[in-house]
């Protein structure tokens, strides 16, 4: 077939955390264990160390000190994480779950531990935590100098409020992350609503300084979840007395972050500036300004002239990119915990036949989309979990590799010989140039190997909701990435069923169970079965056989995605931006400064 030609970036982690993104964040009675043991579940791509590295139209209500006299204002310019621009409601850390939300959540709450550059949790809001035998109960002991940006202090009393907050269904954007919350005692059945008390939910503040979160199973990767911002305290009087929710705003917004907002200017940008009671050490910038260009291309260019510090290489630049004498030295690339895949529609005719997604997996070459046309800038993935992950087998699901012969042979048994009556489809995605490009190629490959047309629907993120939920339902196969929140395998395939169950958000409008929809869900109770086991299991053995099977099930034997490609981040910074960590899940910049 003859391959598209690539042009642009490649994109960066989902619903959750991107490969520019800031590290996520997180915050038990019987014999307690020492405090800082970390997973066994998996082992985190190794850490590299990044080189030393470097206007809205609204005024903000919200005051700023400015530099000393004769001082140089140190300023920090970068773009919204994936190209994703305005957050919207997610900078509200309980509506939080996209990459711009988590990396804008990141700057401004502080959570109950950090991840490190070996992706280990270390104490920020919490300066120790315990767990019983079992992991089923956690015991946190919070610092005593904790504050808010307006100074007012900060107890276990606030995260308590702020998980069960978290964990109702009625906050202000209708559900909030309910796979982050249902690990706790009472979370699932308090979501679903099937019990009304929040009160007893696995959460409760033993005094000012102790808070104790009791778990539904045994869950030794607690402490890694704890870091998302979910988990971070929220200001009772300033969230309940907020118009519609709406208090995450510079006029309005306490936080408990490195850095505070003091401008936001809708779809430009935001900026925000260091918070003078945080607990940590002093941040190395004056001010951080964050970009909207939702385009690879002018966010480059913004870089080249000085606009930008740091932001993401386009895939179709890179080797341009690694060619240049001063670029190439600025470029940063690193593995990231992110798959991108595709999701078939598994109760629409004909997707509903297993044949027919053996026969659309085989006819992808993805060796030749991820090595040819996407320029070598992500890795071929045919497995749902990252290979660090415990559950990954390097030969699963390289069953459903390019093969044409067969490919053919099933769509024929399927009764369409040569794509001969097949409906038309769309591939759905939000429009950036890699993901045209990718797309492009994608379509090509249908057409060419299985005779099938289809049509694309590349978006605005923001619109590809709306579209999914029109009626009648399009037939369509759409493309999600899954970044992972913590580096732990139960993320992940936790992550399937809680958002794209028969009863998950995904297959309800305005919180009501759509019939429609719920043909686009994954209905697979042996799947679901193997995640609770595999989350439930204390043995690393014993799990990764449970996860392993999970998998099969997922992209072999009933199918519900084409895994694509493992993610790669190429990052660029300039060299006067000081103080970038990488880990599994992308750039830190919690000891970020600039140097002019």
């Amino acid at each position: 077939m003859k391959a598209a030609k690539v042009t642009r970036r490649m994109f960066l982690r989902s619903c959750a955390a991107t490969g520019a993104t800031a590290v996520l964040a997180a915050c038990g009675q019987p014999a307690a264990q020492a405090p800082t043991t970390a997973p066994q579940a998996t082992t985190p791509p190794e850490a590299t160390t990044p080189p030393e590295a470097t206007a809205a139209t609204e005024p903000t209500v919200a005051a700023t000190e400015a530099p000393a006299a004769g001082d140089q204002e140190r300023v920090l310019n970068m773009n919204m994480a994936a190209f994703y621009g305005d957050p919207g409601v997610g900078v509200d850390p309980g509506c939080s779950g996209g990459a711009n939300t988590v990396f804008t959540n990141n700057f401004m709450f502080s959570r109950l531990v950090y991840l490190d550059e070996n992706s280990q949790p270390q104490p920020d809001c919490a300066e120790s935590w315990s767990t019983n035998d079992d992991a089923t109960v956690w015991t946190f002991k919070l610092r005593k100098d904790l504050k808010w940006s307006d100074g007012q202090a900060i107890t276990a009393k606030d995260f308590e409020w702020t998980v069960k907050r978290n964990t109702s269904p009625d906050i202000n954007c209708g559900g909030g992350i309910p796979y982050m919350m249902s690990i706790l005692k009472n979370g699932a059945a308090i979501y679903d609503k099937s019990e009304p008390d929040l009160d007893k939910l696995g959460v409760k503040a033993l005094d000012d300084y102790t808070l104790e979160f009791t778990m539904e199973n045994s869950a030794a990767y607690f402490i890694q979840m704890v870091q998302y911002p979910t988990y971070a305290p929220l200001r009772r009087d300033i969230v309940e007395n907020s118009d519609k929710g709406n208090w995450a705003k510079p006029e309005t917004v306490i936080s408990n972050g490195q850095f505070k907002l003091v401008e936001w200017t809708v779809d430009q940008q935001m900026v925000l500036v260091p918070n003078e009671y945080w607990h940590g050490t002093k941040p190395g910038v004056d001010k951080l300004v964050i970009k909207m260009i939702k385009q690879e291309a002018p966010a480059l260019a913004a870089y080249e002239t000085g606009e930008l510090d740091i932001v993401d290489a386009p895939a179709g630049e890179l080797q341009r990119i690694k060619d240049d004498a001063t670029l190439g030295k600025e470029l940063l690339s690193f593995p990231e915990l992110l798959t991108q895949y595709v999701i078939f529609p598994p109760g629409l005719k004909p997707f509903d036949d297993i044949r027919v997604r053996h026969a659309f997996a085989m006819a992808i070459d993805r060796e030749t989309l991820c090595h040819t046309i996407l320029g070598d800038t992500v890795q071929p993935a045919y497995q749902f979990l990252p290979p660090t992950m415990l559950g990954y087998d390097p030969e699963l699901g390289k069953e459903l590799a390019y093969n044409l012969d067969e490919a053919k042979k099933l769509l024929a048994e399927a009764g369409y010989p040569d794509g001969k009556d097949f409906p038309k489809f769309y591939w759905n995605s939000n429009a950036t140039d890699f993901y045209n490009t990718m797309f492009e190629a994608l379509q090509s490959m249908i057409k060419e190997n299985l005779g099938i047309d289809s049509e694309l629907a590349m978006q605005d993120a923001s619109a590809r909701g709306a579209w999914r939920n029109e009626k009648p339902t399009k037939l369509h196969l759409w493309r999600e990435r899954w970044g992972m929140d913590f580096p732990d395998s139960h993320n992940s395939l936790q992550f399937i069923v809680d958002a794209h169950g028969l009863d998950s958000p995904n297959s309800k409008i305005d919180g009501k169970i759509d019939a429609d929809l719920q043909k686009l869900a994954y209905d697979n109770p042996k799947f679901t079965e193997l995640v609770a086991q595999g989350g439930r299991e204390p043995e690393p053995e014993k799990r990764a056989e449970l996860y392993k099977e999970a998998q099969q099930e997922l992209i072999v034997t009933n199918p519900y995605i084409i895994p694509l490609y493992y993610g790669q981040s190429n990052v660029l910074v300039k060299p006067h931006v000081k103080g970038l960590y990488i880990n599994g899940l992308g750039l830190n910049y919690r000891n970020v400064s600039v140097e002019k």
